[in-house]
């Protein structure tokens, strides 16, 4: 299949792209309200995204889901800035109406990303035709969404379109399906992981690491109650916008650049961190709770001896997690770390030197696995021992 000259293809991704970013930049400028721009400030990654993906890997299927995504979100959040700035309009409550659509069209991409990530294809008679009834509910979803008898969701008119009420019952039900085609897709997920290749698998552990931070930090943040002030407001905000970038860039290196990095280390040295801030904040909370009921009238020494405790604390949990966290997460790494210690021991028992040069080849040739390997040793160390082949000042 042609997709037709590299220049023209790159100018086209990225038009459509500015104007999508155009858009939800509009929304971040002139927001119908604080919400609204946060939201449209955590979906500007997912054009670029897609945009980047498909210039560098043309026809690529994740690049053109996460298109689908970015035009979902660009549609959805330059109609409500459209229909709310001109309310008064006849107009704005049918495009209100229509613009509904867009919805479960943005969730069935993402969703969708489960079942093609990072093959473009669906493997296994079980998860196509999981996929395929997952899309027809998505489909009526989006008829029944521009007839649903219930208040338009944004201004909360009343539907023009409105049909009879056994439609806002199908609606609700259908939203309630979703949830089995997400559980299905991550397990199809799961079980490419486990049949795939290391490079598949590579790309997937990039997929689930920005999955796993956009659904981390959504979860902390509902914890946080609507009405609390600052700085607990601008945080939550922050966390939304880290969450969603973090998944389509991590896409984008999943698809482009996934040899690049180490992923593994990225993942345990998140993990770690994750798990010291929250065992730490559970100490200090837990210090200052006790200390304040047994001197009630030492609200300041509570705190000294609170913030004293965590700051000991900090450092020997860190590591102490940090090998926990690399035994299941980053395995070399963690072997690395058994070998060098191994080594340390046995440099410290006296050895001939030719055994000496023995063991630093062996834990050379462990640790970094190299093509060839040789120890040069002066005549004052080597004594009469021949040189291996491949041993030399060259080696």
């Amino acid at each position: 299949m042609s997709h037709g000259t590299p220049a023209a293809w790159s100018v086209w991704h990225y038009s459509w792209a500015t104007i999508v970013v155009a858009a939800l930049v509009l929304n971040v400028l002139w927001p119908i309200s604080t919400g609204y721009a946060v939201w449209a400030l955590s979906m500007i990654a997912y054009p670029l995204a897609a945009a980047v993906i498909l210039v560098n890997r043309p026809g690529n299927r994740v690049g053109r889901v996460l298109a689908v995504v970015a035009v979902a979100a660009g549609v959805i959040f330059v109609g409500s800035w459209v229909f709310t700035t001109w309310t008064t309009r006849t107009w704005s409550v049918y495009l209100e109406a229509i613009t509904g659509m867009a919805v479960p069209v943005l969730f069935w991409a993402v969703l969708t990303l489960l079942y093609i990530f990072p093959t473009g294809t669906i493997t296994g008679r079980f998860f196509r035709s999981a996929f395929i009834g997952f899309s027809l509910v998505v489909a009526a979803l989006d008829v029944l969404a521009v007839f649903n008898p219930e208040p338009l969701p944004v201004t909360g008119r009343d539907n023009p379109l409105a049909g009879p009420a056994w439609i806002s019952l199908l609606y609700d039900t259908g939203i309630v399906v979703l949830l089995p085609g997400l559980l299905i897709g991550c397990w199809a997920a799961v079980s490419r992981y486990r049949a795939s290749g290391f490079e598949v698998r590579l790309q997937l552990r990039w997929f689930m690491f920005g999955l796993v931070a956009v659904t981390c930090l959504i979860a902390v943040i509902t914890f946080i109650p609507q009405t609390v002030s600052s700085p607990w407001e601008e945080i939550s905000n922050v966390a939304v916008v880290v969450g969603f970038w973090s998944f389509p860039v991590a896409i984008v290196i999943a698809i482009t650049r996934y040899h690049l990095y180490d992923i593994d280390r990225l993942v345990s040295r998140t993990i770690t961190y994750a798990l010291v801030v929250a065992l730490l904040m559970a100490t200090y909370l837990g210090l200052v709770t006790l200390i304040t009921w047994l001197l009630p009238a030492q609200d300041s020494v509570a705190v000294a001896a609170s913030t004293l405790s965590v700051a000991a604390l900090f450092n020997p949990l860190r590591k102490r997690l940090q090998s926990v966290v690399n035994r299941r997460f980053n395995r070399f790494a963690y072997h690395a770390e058994m070998v060098s210690e191994e080594l340390a021991r046995k440099l410290r028992e006296p050895r001939p030197s030719d055994q000496l040069a023995d063991l630093w080849r062996t834990t050379v040739e462990d640790v970094l696995q190299p093509s060839r390997v040789g120890v040069w040793l002066t005549d004052g160390l080597a004594g009469d021992r021949k040189p291996r082949p491949g041993e030399g000042p060259g080696s």
